[in-house]
């Protein structure tokens, strides 16, 4: 991938992972819990982009981008969805903020091989 393209598909990150994470089922209940100790409301932004890191950071590393999902059984917004989701749900059930990249770790394809762990 390109500087460009790596840059456009941050943005795209953030745009998708935000929007899903602000319109949640448990938004709300995520940030009565965590908003605090996330500057509230605003602090959410800073997770939403270190999400979109984790996630700009694995497609970087395969090579191919947001392909990298079609080419192993799933959609690029179905990644998102489940990333947020397990994010917000994990979060709550353990009742801690989970970190990105193992969160992101617990929802890609099982097909993906030959990528680098994720490590920030």
């Amino acid at each position: 991938m390109t500087t460009n393209e790596s840059d456009y598909s941050m943005l795209e990150n953030v745009a998708a992972i935000s929007g899903d994470f602000h319109t949640h089922a448990r938004y709300r209940e995520f940030m009565d819990k965590f908003g605090p100790d996330l500057g509230g409301f605003t602090g959410s932004y800073s997770l939403c982009i270190q999400m979109a890191r984790a996630l700009t950071f694995y497609e970087n590393a395969s090579g191919v981008g947001h392909e990298v999902y079609e080419q192993n059984g799933s959609s690029w917004i179905e990644i998102v969805e489940r990333f947020v989701d397990a994010m917000i749900q994990t979060s709550i059930e353990k009742s801690q903020q989970q970190l990105a990249f193992d969160v992101l770790d617990s929802v890609l394809p099982p097909k993906i091989t030959n990528l680098p762990k994720l490590t920030p």
